[in-house]
């Protein structure tokens, strides 16, 4: 709607909600990694969204940044897909509408395919850039986005 400050309040709003979920996944021992592919310019949503993963790795999420020419040798065949390795067992593949709804996602469970993907995410994690640092550097000085910026979405 190109409210950034609610945007940014929304944010800040679930502070408490992060806590807490850093706090069990930390008793049960889980680990959460990501890597956020961007692309620059920087969209309205993707620079709305670093303050999120900001966010979230201030809370312990290992969230690193990869720049789009990264992964430019992988995406012959088109954009990469949205995925989620689960336990080195499962991979997600995350749907979208055209809208840019998620729409749910496909399971897969074929060894070989998890263990490529799951590796593939290694490399980019290991090469990747902190989000903090990335953000500090990159997003922090940005003036908010603001309605004309939305058509780059």
């Amino acid at each position: 709607r190109g409210d950034w400050e609610e945007a940014l309040r929304l944010l800040a709003d679930r502070r408490d909600t992060l806590a807490a979920t850093a706090e069990e996944d930390e008793r049960r021992g889980y680990a959460f990694h990501r890597v956020r592919v961007v692309e620059r310019p920087l969209t309205p949503y993707v620079q709305w969204e670093l303050h999120s993963q900001r966010q979230r790795a201030e809370y312990g999420q290992r969230i690193r940044i990869v720049p789009a020419e990264q992964v430019a040798a992988s995406e012959d065949t088109g954009p990469l897909p949205e995925v989620v390795v689960l336990g080195g067992h499962t991979l997600f593949q995350v749907l979208y509408t055209e809208a840019g709804v998620a729409n749910g996602a496909i399971r897969y469970t074929d060894r070989d395919l998890v263990e490529r993907w799951e590796n593939y995410i290694k490399a980019l994690y290991a090469v990747g850039e902190e989000v903090i640092s990335y953000f500090d550097r990159e997003v922090a000085h940005l003036d908010p986005p603001t309605l004309s910026d939305a058509g780059r979405e």
